[in-house]
């Protein structure tokens, strides 16, 4: 038996003292131990108020007395605010609880699973290209298109896993669904990597002079492969939306935590990719391809019930049906009705109750106003249930709109991908120009994005812990800056680590010329390595603002319906820019046949005026995107759903 306590409230409104009351233990079943049990008692939804419990030793016969010895907890609550108000349940479809679920308590098994998935996903595609020679016996050129196709469409499959996610499914049981087909991807990849009769042996070291491997070899491994792209693109989207959803909007303590979740999401998934490129790779080159795989398949079975571990904790939203349909509705609906005028009063707009919407509802813009007409009522609209296909609510027309005028900013999205793309492309083919060694090893060119790995975690650190509180303070803004501020500073930082870029290359060629290898493609350039450094920092810089801050504005900014197709855009302006960059080398090389500026021999290309042409494009890119920034307006959503 709990011994006696008593509980004194002392109620304040806006910080004004308004009274005092004292309970006796008698009004409560148990003593609280916590703000949720105080909250569950309470009414009010206006009242701040401050609580204290004091809880007494009873004397052997039962009875307090003042000089009993006594320990006291003061809990800052709002009345009532134990649930969330965002519309999230929990595991079980109840209304979610916020001292049980959410927040850092859940992000952290989401952290857990994107460091432990990276792996998986780099450890087969970092060495692809090369496994494919050796498994296949395919040429160079085919098995850089096989594994371009593999990795574009690892984030073409984003958008099949949002939509499941968004539409039918869930959030958390599409990433158990997507996490288990990437899992059964990789496992047959790893068996096919074992089994000497899946692969075509050769012992000639020229691939040409080997034959191809047979029908079935080929259809069994790229079946693993596509398999495991449909799991590792299906559930990304889905996992980093769950993810945020465990802070909610509107309700500081946890609101201003979810810019810092974008945040560590990049720099798990570099924990990921930089364990792969210091260790995974390197096994697998040099030791075997089949322990290599089966390390990447442990790792996300272990990823996978490390998932799961948090589903108790886990906030979710219930699927909202078809997004597609809904916008294909307001679209039919305001076709309909393009002659009705639209009413100037927005509240005369049909929209129903909170109950009836997907999430929140979304309050009226005069942004895109031929829509509204699918929401204004007619005469043949009153009197009983009318068809969405004649009649949509103000969220739903909203809900178009927000994607809509989202397209804007993610067409800068893609372009901006296309420049940092160069971080593992023309980067690398620069530094395989340059004198590798470091003292008695030989570094591989691309292990220079180490560098762009460790800028971007330490970054992420000081602009977590130190930038954002010290901005806080100044600007007010609870993220430090805004959403769209972040994104432009990392546009900036992007410009000059292509200038940086250009003037390296240009002193590369320099030094080509002074030791008159210009036709000597196979000596090294007397000019060390780490040369590109500084450019691999700017990038990495670039990163932190710019991408974290898209991934959380296509998030922040798409509809509680549609989260997941949100985070799933701003995959795909990652593949997008890589096809851009892909287009805009081919259409490079082509007007310049004469100068080739990337030839094959890079000590005779131009390579540094290709550096100055993703600068100025990115200096055109940052004056659309200001554009498109200044003229954005952010979407006003209801700050609670009952």
């Amino acid at each position: 038996m709990s011994p006696p306590f008593s509980i004194e409230v002392v109620e304040k409104r806006t910080g004004t003292y308004s009274r005092s009351r004292r309970f006796s233990s008698a009004l409560w079943s148990s003593k609280p131990t916590s703000s949720s049990a105080y909250m569950h008692r309470c009414s009010s939804k206006k009242l701040f108020r401050k609580v204290s419990w004091k809880s007494h030793t009873a004397s052997p016969f039962g009875l307090v007395t003042p000089r009993t010895p006594m320990k006291q907890i003061s809990l800052e609550v709002e009345a009532g605010c134990d649930f969330t108000k965002d519309g999230s349940v929990d595991v079980f479809g109840n209304p979610a609880r916020r001292s049980s679920t959410g927040g850092w308590k859940s992000a952290k098994f989401v952290l857990g699973y994107q460091v432990l998935g990276t792996i998986t996903y780099f450890g087969v595609a970092t060495n692809l290209v090369l496994y494919l020679m050796k498994s296949l016996n395919l040429s160079n050129g085919a098995a850089a298109n096989a594994a371009t196709n593999w990795v574009g469409t690892s984030y073409a499959t984003a958008l099949i896993g949002a939509f499941i996610g968004d539409a039918y499914l869930g959030r958390y049981w599409a990433s158990v669904l997507f996490v288990a087909i990437h899992f059964l991807g990789t496992l047959l990849l790893t068996v096919q990597s074992a089994l000497p009769s899946f692969r075509s042996l050769c012992s000639s070291g020229d691939v040409s002079k080997c034959p191809p491997a047979s029908a079935g070899k080929r259809t069994f491994l790229y079946t693993a492969l596509y398999i495991s792209a449909l799991g590792a693109g299906g559930h990304q989207p889905c996992m980093f939306a769950l993810g945020a959803d465990q802070f909610e909007d509107g309700y500081p303590p946890e609101s201003r935590n979810k810019s810092s979740f974008f945040s560590y999401f990049l720099v798990a998934s570099l924990l990921g990719s930089l364990f792969v490129t210091v260790i995974l790779s390197y096994v697998e080159v040099n030791h075997s391809y089949a322990i290599g795989y089966g390390i990447s398949t442990l790792a996300i079975g272990l990823a996978g019930l490390t998932f799961i571990a948090g589903i108790t904790s886990y906030r979710h939203f219930r699927p909202g049906g078809n997004p597609f349909r809904r916008a294909i509705q307001v679209v039919v609906a305001a076709v309909r009705k393009w002659e009705v005028p639209v009413p100037t009063d927005s509240s005369l707009l049909h929209e129903a109750s909170s109950s009836d919407t997907v999430g929140r509802r979304i309050f009226h813009s005069n942004r895109l106003s031929f829509l509204d007409k699918a929401a204004t009522r007619t005469e043949q609209d009153h009197g009983g249930e009318v068809s969405r296909w004649k009649l949509c609510t103000v969220t739903q027309v909203e809900e178009v709109k927000c994607i809509v005028l989202m397209v804007p900013l993610w067409i800068s999205s893609c372009i901006y991908q296309m420049v940092e793309a160069q971080v593992t492309t023309t980067f690398v083919e620069q530094g395989a120009c340059m004198d590798n060694k470091f003292g008695l090893l030989h570094l591989s060119p691309a292990s220079l994005y180490t560098f762009y790995t460790l800028a971007v975690i330490a970054a992420t650190v000081l602009y977590e812990k130190l930038l954002v509180p010290s901005l806080r303070k100044v600007t007010g803004n609870q993220r430090g800056i805004t959403i769209l501020q972040r994104m432009g500073i990392g546009n900036v930082i992007l410009i000059v680590a292509m200038m940086v870029a250009a003037g390296v290359e240009r002193k590369r060629l320099q030094v080509v010329r002074e030791h008159h290898l210009a036709a000597d493609a196979v000596s090294t350039v007397p000019m060390t390595i780490f040369w590109q450094v500084p450019q691999y920092v700017l990038s990495g810089l670039a990163e932190v603002f710019t991408y974290v801050a898209q991934t959380e504005f296509f998030y922040d900014q798409a509809p509680d319906g549609v989260r997941g197709i949100g985070s799933a855009l701003s995959m795909a302006s990652v593949a997008v820019g890589n096809y851009l960059s892909t287009l805009t080398v081919t259409v490079l090389n082509d007007v310049t046949q004469q100068g080739e500026w990337l030839p094959r021999n890079l000590n005779q290309g131009r390579l540094d005026l290709f550096f100055w042409v993703m600068a100025g494009i990115s200096v055109l890119n940052f004056g659309y995107f200001l554009i498109c920034a200044v003229t954005y307006r952010y979407i006003n959503v209801e700050k609670s759903a009952e």
